[in-house]
């Protein structure tokens, strides 16, 4: 696959263009992957600003290799040259194996082309102590590093904090040529945010920290704690508490007792489909609709609000004078103005009912009446009747 671009960038008298090429193969076990940016001019972008900006020659080229028994192998090269700088060239290469589906053995070794003492060579192993590798669960990981003629080599326990929120944990040792040290963190994630607290040792040096991260929102009425928002947010309203909420058709919370919810993240200047599910709701609600699309600005959100409504539901059993179902497909007309139709049994669905109500019946052999109160202790979608359909007599 072929990809190329061309880009013009100003700031101020500074001006300039950008034009990149790659291209990349790939059959299965082999891949191939090759690309170059330059720079002509003064070519500005937003980085610019920040830092060194955009190189003047950004080379890479990588090819590995991959096979069931030996492992995976790669070799890369890398060129750089910044203004002002000297230029710098890396090569590298990589071997890595899966012993089975919990372990993993990993050899690399990286060379500066420019300086011929600068060298680092990894060795590093890593075995998953859950047994079913498909849930996430305590990491060990042995490794040892040569590096500017230093011998280092460390071991780690790790449990991860689960992206959902919950608790984790790091141990670590450390020793070789230098300082030798651990570490031992902990870590909550929790909807509010992300707390950690830990001890380190650095020669003879002890530390101890602790941090907090998260956000306050104030949208739409609503204030919540939340955990760091980097990129945009929404705010669903409902009215109404427990109401299921879905972010792209995934179940992502439900409002609180006010009937609101904070969504995050969302994807700036892009659409996400926001809903709400029927499913879970009552039988005696209605929704004015069950998702939309909010696009927010880039660290900004919108308020997003569903109307929902309890209704006054009912399956009524309508019967004639003689206690006969009513005939099918005979024609109801409420107080109110809903419509509907009898079917088998005598039955008909009405959901705009009031707390007294008067239906007006248009049969085959003529109209009926029929008058009822709705039960005040009703729940979900009632079910009514018998209820007789009489005759108004005629003045």
């Amino acid at each position: 696959m072929f990809g190329a671009s061309l880009s013009h960038g100003r700031d101020g008298g500074d001006a300039g263009w950008q034009y990149t090429a790659s291209y990349n193969w790939s059959n299965g076990r082999f891949n191939f992957a090759a690309d170059t940016q330059r720079t002509h001019g003064d070519y500005r972008d937003l980085a610019s600003r920040y830092g060194l900006g955009a190189p003047r020659v950004s080379e890479r080229a990588t090819v590995g290799w991959s096979d069931a028994r030996i492992g995976s192998l790669g070799l890369s090269y890398v060129r750089l040259l910044y203004r002002g700088q000297a230029p710098a060239r890396y090569a590298g290469a990589t071997w890595s194996r899966n012993l089975g589906t919990r372990a993993a053995l990993s050899l690399s070794y990286n060379q500066n082309l420019e300086r011929s003492r600068d060298r680092t060579v990894y060795l590093g192993f890593n075995l998953n102590l859950q047994p079913d590798p498909a849930r996430p669960g305590t990491q060990l990981s042995v490794s040892a590093q040569r590096a500017g003629g230093l011998d280092q080599g460390a071991i780690e326990l790790t449990r991860p904090v689960p992206g959902d929120g919950g608790f984790g944990w790091r141990l670590q040792a450390r020793g070789g040529d230098g300082e030798e040290g651990g570490l031992a963190e902990a870590a909550w994630l929790t909807d509010a945010g992300r707390f950690n607290l830990g001890y380190a040792r650095q020669g003879a040096r002890d530390y101890g920290y602790a941090s907090a991260s998260g956000a306050l929102v104030w949208m739409g009425g609503h204030g919540f704690a939340a955990r760091s928002v980097n990129d945009a947010f929404a705010v669903v309203s409902t009215g109404a508490p427990g109401v299921p909420v879905l972010l792209e058709n995934r179940p992502f919370g439900r409002t609180d007792g006010s009937g609101a919810l904070l969504v995050t993240p969302l994807n700036a200047w892009q659409r996400n489909r926001i809903g709400i599910d029927p499913m879970e709701l009552p039988a005696d609600t209605r929704l004015d609709r069950v998702e939309t699309l909010a696009t927010p600005r880039d660290r900004s959100g919108t308020v997003v609000r569903f109307s929902i409504e309890k209704i006054r539901a009912a399956v009524l059993i309508l019967r004639d004078a003689a206690g006969a179902p009513l005939p099918l497909g005979s024609a109801v007309l409420s107080g109110n103005g809903e419509r509907a139709t009898v079917g088998y049994d005598g039955e008909t669905y009405l959901e705009k009912l009031l707390e007294r109500n008067e239906l007006r019946v248009n049969a085959d052999n003529g109209e009926c009446v029929v008058r009822f109160d709705y039960p005040a202790d009703a729940q979900g979608i009632a079910r009514i009747g018998p209820l007789t359909c009489a005759r108004e007599a005629t003045r």
